[in-house]
């Protein structure tokens, strides 16, 4: 597809954006993101993983998996529990199971056992070997010579895909014992692949989808503490296997959350970006506070963290001061994803700073267009790429098999919901007496507040809605339009594709924000009618080549302080 952008941009960034329009469906603060591998099997499993397979690993294909794994006593119910998820994924595949499990006998004496390993796998002839134990100093040196010899080696849980990939190994991050087993079914693993996430097979269970969408939570600055946050986002980091991200807000309207937290009045807006400006940067700090490579988990030195690996970061600010170090290691995407949702001038100038992308509100593509380029020249005079930065305008979607059909689904939501709490949700954007509106009349302009510093609550939702109320339409008219909210588009897959592509191809939008009218059928009609036809368009991907959220958003995995500044000094 050429790009038809009219901002001057780097080929490399007009190639990304071409490729990766972005369409993360927000329901609930749960960004919905692909996941690398195949179409999911009715058993949960999937028939591909990451990475390009090699001969090896599909001689499954004869209708045997065979596998040895490495682990604790065989006596150990957890080793019935591996066998039995093994079992269930080869079956996926309607494959057998050949399964050959080695108990570890010496864990502090390993190298029997790893020669034990060797000449099994000399004789098995295995697709894959997977370790449920691992001790790095006394394992590696073998898992490296087997893979050498093209056999896959997936490690349990290896402390992060960093050093998994060290030696060439998949990182396999699990929930319980029987994903573990699963694994074994994995008959497409590649060498140099990246992190592979499973999930139960047993009934009941969440199926691989589920494992496969990230989640952007928000978290305010204005009432928690950066340590606090820094804490939880990692955490989920770590459990999602590298898919988390933070919205972080100021909380604008903070009146309510101010009796909730506490008897200090709601801080000013000033006052909350310049406290949120310290507390992403505290919060960065503490993520940095580990090297990627700090844990070495060396048994036979007795040795689990790297001299010098993890340190303290003594912020001293204006609003806090933190010691540091983190209790946990450094996140798998190095940071967790950052959002931001900043429409008032502070607002974008900590999104231009900060923001790994943005939740954005437009109404018209020219605003929309006006705001991501200042948002890139902001960005531009922090240093920064500005296209290390994705912005996502909210599209509220209806979408029915002909535009005339999307209409009367629209009228029929309208009348259920009613006028009246939709004329008092657009008086409160537009911060004025509901008394003073009527359907069919325009929006009394000499009303509305003028300034910025005259506006209390959310600046991008009451100057989005503002500019068009002053375009004299009628009360009626702006409601039809997503009554003060984000832009609403009602029509026919092919109307709704259209208008995506074009806003993308202007420069107005690295992709959307997607709130469907209706959950779940409007989610199911976007997927199953709009998302085709944009992938015919050559603007979103067919397929994903990487497993964490920072992949599927096109951005770079961040380094650490230390080694930006190790890097620096050479």
């Amino acid at each position: 597809m050429t790009d038809k952008r009219q901002s001057g941009t780097g080929s490399r960034r007009r190639l990304r954006r071409a490729r990766n329009l972005v369409l993360p469906a927000v329901i609930v603060a749960v960004a919905l993101a692909g996941c690398q591998g195949g179409r999911p099997s009715a058993s949960g499993t999937t028939g591909t993983a990451a990475g390009s397979s090699s001969t090896k690993a599909r001689s499954a294909d004869t209708g045997t998996v065979s596998v040895v794994m490495l682990g604790g006593p065989s006596s150990d119910p957890f080793f019935s529990t591996i066998k039995a998820g093994a079992k269930a994924a080869a079956a996926a595949y309607g494959s057998k199971l050949k399964l050959t499990y080695l108990a570890l006998q010496n864990y502090d004496n390993l190298g029997p056992d790893m020669a034990k390993l060797e000449q099994t796998a000399a004789s098995e002839d295995p697709n894959v070997i997977v370790s449920t134990d691992w001790t790095p100093a006394a394992q590696d040196p073998v898992f490296e010579q087997l893979i050498g010899k093209g056999l896959p080696v997936v490690l349990y849980n290896a402390g992060g895909s960093t050093e998994a990939q060290k030696i060439g190994a998949v990182n396999f991050i699990g929930t319980d014992d029987t994903n573990v087993g699963q694994i074994a079914g994995r008959t497409f693993v590649a060498d140099g692949a990246k992190d592979i996430v499973c999930v139960n097979t047993t009934p009941g269970s969440q199926n691989n989808e589920d494992r496969c969408h990230g989640l952007i939570a928000t978290a305010t600055t204005t009432y928690n503490a950066p340590y606090d946050v820094a804490r939880r986002f990692a955490s989920l980091d770590f459990l999602s296997g590298g898919r988390a991200a933070w919205n972080a807000v100021t909380t604008a309207s903070g009146r309510g959350a101010a009796e909730n937290y506490g008897d200090q009045p709601h801080p000013e807006r000033a006052t909350r970006y310049e406290r949120a400006a310290e507390f992403i940067e505290v919060v960065r700090k503490l993520w940095d506070s580990w090297d990627d490579d700090a844990i070495v988990a060396d048994r036979e030195a007795r040795q689990y963290i790297r001299s010098g690996g993890v340190n303290s970061i003594d912020h001293v600010g204006e609003y806090f001061s933190v010691k540091g170090p983190l209790q946990i290691p450094r996140p798998p995407q190095g940071h967790p994803v950052i959002f931001q949702a900043g429409g008032s001038d502070q607002g974008r100038e900590l999104a231009a700073r900060e923001a790994d992308g943005i939740f954005s509100l437009a109404l018209e593509r020219e605003s929309a267009k006006q705001y991501a380029d200042d948002i890139r020249r902001r960005a531009r005079a922090y240093g920064r790429d500005p296209s290390a930065i994705i912005i996502l305008p909210g599209l509220v979607s209806i979408i029915g098999g002909t535009e005339a059909e999307a209409r009367a689904m629209q009228a029929d939501l309208n009348e259920r919901a009613g006028g009246g709490p939709s004329i008092q949700r657009l008086a409160s954007i537009l911060e004025i007496d509901p008394a003073g509106l009527s359907l069919d009349k325009p929006v009394p302009i000499e009303l509305i507040p003028r300034t910025q510093d005259d506006v209390r609550g959310s600046f991008a939702f009451h100057n989005a809605t503002a500019d068009i109320a002053r375009k004299g339409l009628t009360v009626r008219e702006i409601l039809q339009q997503g009554g003060g909210g984000h832009r609403l588009l009602v029509g026919a897959p092919e109307q709704v594709a259209e208008s995506i592509i074009d806003w993308f191809e202007y420069g107005a939008a690295d992709g959307f924000n997607l709130m469907p009218a209706a959950v779940p059928s409007g989610v199911e009609a976007f997927v199953d009618h709009v998302v085709p036809i944009l992938q015919r368009r050559g603007v979103f991907r067919t397929e994903y080549t990487g497993t964490t959220l920072r992949d599927h958003f096109g951005l770079e995995r961040r380094e650490s302080r230390s080694r930006v500044a190790a890097v620096a000094a050479v």
